[in-house]
């Protein structure tokens, strides 16, 4: 990239593809020696990690109710980044918690829940909307009742939607009150106009790029930054750990959490510019959990992880 030029030098994907590389090795030395207990550890600590970064949000940026219903910008302008996390934390408490107790149960799932409210909250659209096809593609891959979960998800759906109060909610959250009546391209923060200008600078030069660029789109992006060689080697890595993550046959729940986390990210890289590889830290368990249980295959995978019941 050097010989490039310091546009190339300064690129976005030089600077946040080391992260998931050295969550990768450690992730690959950690996982021969690592306990169930360390797991459990690792699991929980994140978890509340990611309840008490919402809970500062939540603090800090929506403090009231009334006055969020009111507000027609952006309060919170890392929420992209946050919800990488809070969705993380979600699908370990679904997935991979092992709870003791009916209590215990009942508190991880009011966790998950709380992070998906925050979501909500800092209208993190493309995380709900990432979310929500994860459960569509839960309900139709993985589960067992695919018609139960289906009909009684079409039943909270249109009971939410038709409710004032959860509908005013959805309304803000999703910004469909602001952005009624408008085209695709406004609906969705000008995206469709930013993919025609990266797509005219990546058509300037193909092979290397234009140098530093984005886009909310991490694979248009790509294209301009570093072209299609650089396309080539980035995709690379993402597609390998997407198709090792999808062809996980643990017979437990690790298998769906997996399927799960690899999809969310599948659509937030198609929405966002950064995603699955960054920004920061915001993918670290996604990279660390994949290459400890998707690489060491079900004999290394520990006993206590992912022993819900599929239904």
């Amino acid at each position: 990239m050097a010989l490039f030029g310091s546009r190339h030098l300064e690129g976005n994907y030089i600077h946040i593809m080391y992260i998931p590389l050295i969550v990768s090795v450690i992730g690959e030395n950690f996982a021969p020696f690592a306990q169930d207990s360390d797991y459990e550890k690792i699991l929980r600590t994140y978890l509340y990690g990611a309840m008490a970064y919402a809970l500062w949000v939540n603090i800090t940026y929506f403090s009231s109710y009334n006055d969020w219903l009111k507000q027609n910008m952006y309060t919170f302008l890392q929420k992209n980044s946050a919800a990488q996390i809070w969705a993380t934390g979600i699908l370990i408490a679904l997935f991979l918690l092992k709870y003791r107790t009916k209590w215990q149960k009942v508190l991880g799932y009011a966790c998950a829940g709380y992070l998906l409210l925050l979501c909500g909250i800092s209208q993190c659209r493309t995380a709900v909307l990432a979310l929500a096809i994860v459960l569509v593609c839960y309900i139709l891959l993985k589960s067992k009742y695919k018609v139960r979960w289906s009909f009684l998800t079409l039943i909270i759906v249109l009971f939410l939607w038709n409710n004032s109060v959860t509908r005013r909610f959805i309304d803000q959250a999703l910004l469909l009150t602001k952005y009624a009546g408008a085209d695709i391209n406004t609906f969705s923060s000008g995206r469709l106009d930013g993919w025609d200008r990266a797509l005219a600078a990546f058509a300037k030069n193909p092979f290397l790029g234009c140098g530093r660029y984005y886009v909310d789109c991490s694979y248009i992006s790509v294209l301009a930054e570093i072209g299609i060689l650089g396309f080539v080697l980035v995709e690379s890595v993402w597609i390998t750990r997407a198709v090792s993550n999808f062809t996980v046959r643990s017979g437990l729940n690790l298998d769906a959490f997996l399927m799960c986390l690899t999809m969310f990210y599948f659509i937030e890289s198609a929405l966002e510019g950064y995603p699955p590889f960054g920004p920061g830290v915001s993918s670290f368990m996604f990279w660390f959990l994949s290459v400890t249980f998707a690489d060491n295959k079900t004999e290394k995978i520990p006993q206590g992880v992912g022993e819900i019941s599929n239904e």
